[in-house]
């Protein structure tokens, strides 16, 4: 995993970058979106600001919807290196898409509804998924990765300081080929409270099993963390006493 901190990211976009300050600083915002996917070795030119061609992304065609089995399957714990880097920083992507209609990537009204990429304003860290699988999985949902913050409280629980990824029906799902490298990128998020924190790929309680990234350290909202750790809390000393009674 720690060779993805070798690739160097040219970013040449000049537009100042600002920590993340909303009114929710972010805790709800899970809007991790693919900036680009390849074989990259060493070096990744960004460019976030143009109209891409959906066939880029290898967006899952409808028609194979249809086939049973499906061709296509997401992906485990043991099939990606999910890697965030705090050596380095760069812009988020936020992107407008609507999901291609029922037609064939050769059709050339297929790029009518391809996504727009641009670059805004937020410090990010650079997030990279790698598909360490022979098979090429399912990554995203119309760009949209399954991708939530977890954040350490002072009773060495992980718990989730942004609410899971949800997808609607009908989206178009993205591939990653074997080997290839998802760019994306992590808001980094004004707080007062400094505290252990990961990514976590995939939903909580369901397969798949999740993948976790590797462990950075930020400032986050410490009095999210304290309620959110006295609910947790909460809700263990329940199960306990549920058992107990059985």
């Amino acid at each position: 995993m720690e060779e993805m901190r070798s690739i160097v990211l040219v970013d040449t976009f000049r537009n100042e970058l600002v920590r993340n300050g909303t009114e929710d600083r972010g805790y709800s915002n899970n809007n991790y979106t693919v900036i680009s996917i390849g074989n990259y070795e060493d070096t990744i030119n960004i460019d976030y600001c143009k109209h891409n061609n959906p066939s880029k992304y290898r967006f899952v065609s409808f028609d194979l919807y249809d086939l049973v089995p499906f061709p296509y399957r997401w992906g485990d714990s043991s099939d990606f290196w999910l890697f965030v880097d705090t050596s380095q920083c760069i812009g988020r992507s936020k992107y407008f898409y609507s999901s291609p209609s029922r037609l064939p990537i050769s059709d050339p009204r297929y790029d009518t509804n391809a996504p727009h990429l641009c670059r805004d304003s937020l410090l990010s860290y650079p997030i990279f998924i790698k598909n360490i699988s022979t098979d090429s999985l399912l990554v995203a949902n119309a760009l949209k990765l399954p991708l939530t913050l977890e954040a350490k409280d002072s009773f060495g629980n992980w718990l989730y300081i942004q609410n899971p990824v949800r997808y609607h029906s009908g989206q178009a799902v993205c591939l990653i080929a074997p080997n290839e490298t998802l760019l994306s990128a992590f808001p980094v998020l004004a707080g007062d409270y400094k505290a252990d924190l990961r990514l976590v790929m995939g939903l909580r309680g369901m397969d798949p099993p999740m993948t976790y990234s590797n462990t950075f350290q930020g400032y986050i909202d410490g009095d999210n963390l304290r309620k959110t750790s006295e609910r947790y809390r909460a809700w263990q000393l329940k199960q306990r006493s549920s058992l107990e009674r059985e």
